[in-house]
């Protein structure tokens, strides 16, 4: 899955992913997924009528003309509380990631499939306010290819498997040490667009405060990321490159 920048009266295509259908203003809207970088955050939201509408800061159900679309092959399912495999959706300002979730709201009324933003177990749905709802709900996770049935049943020769996306390639990134004394930098360059998010390391900084940069810098540089268990970062995505200074960083690819 990757993302589209749109602004408004832009109009999603049929590989949009599609967090509806909703039944507020008007029945049956697809209310594609879509984010918003707003005061140092990337917020998924949802799509209505043109414009991304996304909880701001204040907890408030905001829009905005400028935003980016979710296109590619992804899925809905049930969350059931591994993000290890859930298509990452954006930050808070602190760094913390957030993921994409929907589920079926009443306020005022049944209003359908509405998609928010995914953050400690909790899916967050602009719908005037920041409507704050447990589970259970939907969440958006990868596509991943499977063998298919007549692969299986084995009627000679090798198993074949299901069409799905080739298997994904890029860089593996992890800090060896973070900053001392003196400030660092961070560049993150996007292969594809050639796009460049340059960001301070701070003085001082520990390895896993810089990382939270890196990601900022490789979401605003509009690239998709993965975070790893043991601490590292996955980028996805060819030609694309991260250089640091004043820390020390291990990048090799995968």
């Amino acid at each position: 899955m990757t993302w589209q920048p749109a602004q408004t009266p832009f109009v999603p295509g049929d590989n949009a992913v599609k967090g509806g259908p909703g039944s507020g203003g008007k029945p049956n809207a697809p209310l594609y997924v879509c984010r918003v970088y707003d005061n140092n955050a990337l917020l998924p939201g949802k799509w209505v009528e043109g414009e991304c509408n996304y909880v701001n800061d204040a907890g408030k159900e905001d829009t905005s003309k400028t935003y980016e679309v979710a296109t590619g092959p992804a899925e809905w399912r049930n969350f059931d509380g591994n993000i290890g495999a859930l298509v990452p959706g954006g930050y808070l300002v602190d760094g913390t990631h957030l993921y994409i979730c929907r589920k079926q709201i009443s306020y005022f009324g049944n209003k359908g499939y509405q998609p928010g933003f995914l953050v400690n177990g909790k899916c967050h749905i602009p719908y005037g306010v920041d409507n704050v709802e447990g589970p259970p709900f939907d969440a958006l996770y990868n596509v991943v290819s499977a063998p298919s049935q007549a692969g299986q049943e084995g009627q000679g020769g090798s198993a074949e498997v299901a069409p799905g996306p080739a298997r994904p390639h890029g860089i593996l990134i992890s800090f060896m040490g973070g900053t001392a004394a003196i400030e660092g930098t961070v560049t993150v360059t996007n292969g594809a667009t050639n796009s460049k998010v340059t960001k301070p390391l701070p003085p001082n900084s520990t390895s896993q405060q810089c990382m939270e940069i890196v990601q900022q810098a490789a979401f605003q540089a509009g690239l998709q990321i993965q975070a790893q268990p043991d601490g590292g970062l996955r980028v996805f995505g060819t030609n694309n490159m991260v250089n640091v200074t004043q820390a020390s960083i291990s990048v090799s690819q995968f």
